[in-house]
């Protein structure tokens, strides 16, 4: 993502466009164009356009060109049509998955599911169904893409390198956890997969997890990517999903939260989304308390660096600080940074197993 000098008073205006463009003075604010640019970079122009929709009525005029709007949609749509067709051919088989993140998001979410672009198809499934699941695509032309994974190997746990059609036109994360440690204490697939609701996806009928469970998958994803660039998404998400879904469970969220060791991320996030201006009168106090210290300096800085629209690149004290302080908590972060460090020693491939480092199936499934 390129970066762009962008003033705190421009970025703050931009936040206040997406989440109370009512505030906003007329004519636009110093830099605002600027500023929606620089959204367009992080979340894509259809959803940008989408959060800014109301603020350029007020302003009288788009803050998103148009031709970048539609040609994003139109990308998404051709990636969609690639990953439904692979969803059917796993439907038929009789293979039961669940969907999240970007995909279940697009279709949730936003009145047009073109509005929420994305790269990966995430896909839970079942550890006894993994082997099918593989046989299956494969037989399609699908391959794991091993060489994706960074120096030290890669580094998820429950799920693997990206398994991508032939022509790329579709890309699968399978995941058999529905997220990195230390989720898990909380929430695991048999519990995804017990709760999960039907969503459809024209006449194809398929599962996305339950609205308690996708806000704390949010949230888990959203503190994984350190709240840098790649999290302005899933923050827009989360704060969609708020809004359309005033029932929400907050007890049951805010247990999960607290046995899954996010507890932290979790306050910093809500905190950080308030103070940017979003709407959050739904969610319980307790999550919206800003850190206190030792991690108070850092949540200021990282306001800071929302209000500037993330434009700085962060050196690497500067993220583990972040990790340490805001978005795992000292634990996590040395676990993290310990598999890291032992991944420079043995890389991890990221493959499953039976798979051979050409990213192909080796021997029949077990399952």
């Amino acid at each position: 993502m390129q970066g762009r000098d962008i003033s705190r008073a421009a970025g703050s205006a931009l936040w206040r466009a997406v989440f109370r463009p009512e505030s906003l003075s007329v004519p636009a604010p110093a830099g605002l164009d600027a500023a929606a640019a620089r959204l367009v970079e992080l979340v894509s122009a259809p959803l940008a356009d989408f959060f800014l929709a109301r603020a350029a009525e007020r302003l009288g005029a788009p803050l998103v060109e148009r031709d970048l709007v539609e040609r994003g949609k139109l990308q998404a749509r051709f990636a969609r049509a690639a990953q439904l067709e692979c969803l059917r051919a796993l439907d038929a088989a009789g293979i039961e998955t669940v969907c999240f993140k970007g995909f279940a998001h697009a279709y949730l979410l936003y009145p047009d599911p073109d509005l929420r672009t994305f790269g990966d198809l995430d896909l839970l499934v079942r550890p006894a169904d993994l082997g099918r699941v593989i046989e299956l695509l494969a037989a399609r032309g699908f391959t794991f893409r091993p060489e994706t994974a960074q120096r030290w190997g890669f580094q998820a746990e429950g799920s693997f390198v990206p398994f991508a059609s032939a022509d790329d036109s579709c890309n699968l994360d399978l995941h058999t956890e529905p997220d990195v440690p230390p989720i898990g204490r909380a929430l695991d697939a048999g519990l995804v997969f017990a709760r999960a609701r039907a969503f459809a996806a024209g006449t194809l009928a398929l599962k996305a997890p339950s609205a308690e469970h996708m806000v704390v998958l949010g949230l888990s994803n959203a503190a994984k990517d350190r709240l840098g660039p790649y999290a302005v998404r899933k923050l827009l998400d989360l704060v969609r999903l708020v809004a359309l879904e005033p029932g929400l469970d907050w007890h049951e969220i805010e247990s999960l939260v607290s046995r899954a060791g996010l507890a932290g991320p979790a306050r910093a996030v809500f905190a950080l989304l308030e103070r940017l201006g979003a709407e959050l009168s739904g969610v319980p106090r307790s999550l919206r308390r800003p850190p206190g210290w030792p991690a108070q300096g850092e949540f200021e800085r990282l306001v800071a660096d929302y209000e500037t629209m993330l434009a700085g690149e962060a050196g690497a004290l500067a993220v583990l600080r972040r990790e340490f302080l805001i978005t795992a908590g000292a634990a996590v972060a040395l676990r993290r940074n310990g598999r890291r460090f032992s991944g420079l020693v043995r890389p991890r491939s990221g493959l499953p197993p039976g798979v051979s480092a050409r990213g192909l199936p080796t021997r029949p499934s077990q399952a």
